[in-house]
């Protein structure tokens, strides 16, 4: 596996975020959330999410990946 996917999938109780990532990539991300963004951009990242009808404005596309850029971490304390 080569870059970090996220996906978002629905379930009857809500929402479940899942990670999968190969061990080197984990830990560019746990660098990234100590330390506030992602210092590797060669890192593919990738967002994929199955939509619920009730959320689109064109039905007939059920599904997207998106290509992420950047990770950006806020913390407030």
């Amino acid at each position: 596996m080569s870059g970090i996917e996220i996906y978002v999938r629905h379930r009857s109780d809500g929402a479940m975020l899942n990670f999968h990532l190969s061990s080197r990539d984990r830990q560019a991300l746990i660098h990234a959330l100590t330390t506030g963004g992602m210092e590797d951009a060669s890192i593919p990242i990738h967002l994929e999410l199955s939509l619920l009808p009730q959320w689109l404005t064109d039905p007939e596309n059920m599904h997207a990946r998106i290509p992420i850029s950047a990770i950006n971490i806020s913390v407030s304390d």
